[in-house]
């Protein structure tokens, strides 16, 4: 785990599990989930009480893309932490990316993003570096389950 955090629901709590260190090999904190925060039918939560919009055929894809904004106030380096799911099947057409790099984070799923005609995995714990001026698509290749991913944005 290094220096990562992360939370999981299990049977209806959040559990946060923190970095491992010499004297702690594994620390668990369990407590009761958010009100704001729902238990999807795996290991993450979905933001709820966050306003959020669904945005068709993005870029030239096709499907909808469920687009929800994690970062409030000043984000400092980061311009944007966005929570997306795309519907089964699903696709973001090619897109430069012109003002900030930025990073997608596999959440669940089982997708694919092509950077720079180079096709990518992207489930859950993969990481996708985007320099600026790199060319990004999705897609889902699942025709059954959604695919969730983070964006996080960042001025270069």
């Amino acid at each position: 785990m290094g220096g990562t955090q992360r939370a999981v629901v299990n049977d209806g709590h959040v559990q946060t599990i923190l970095p491992r260190s010499a004297t702690n090999p594994r620390f668990v904190r369990a407590r009761p989930p958010r009100r704001d925060m729902m238990a999807s039918d795996s290991i993450m939560a979905i933001p709820l009480q966050r306003p959020h919009d669904v945005r068709a055929n993005l870029f030239g894809g096709n499907g909808s893309v469920s687009v929800c904004s994690l970062l409030d106030g000043d984000g400092g380096p980061f311009t944007a932490v966005l929570w997306c799911e795309l519907t089964p099947g699903g696709s973001v057409g090619p897109h430069v990316q012109q003002e900030f790099p930025e990073i997608v984070v596999g959440i669940e799923g089982d997708g694919a993003a092509t950077i720079d005609g180079a096709p990518r995995a992207l489930g859950s714990g993969d990481v996708v570096h985007l320099p600026l001026g790199s060319v990004l698509s999705i897609e889902n290749r699942s025709s059954e389950r959604r695919l969730t991913y983070l964006i996080i944005k960042a001025r270069g």
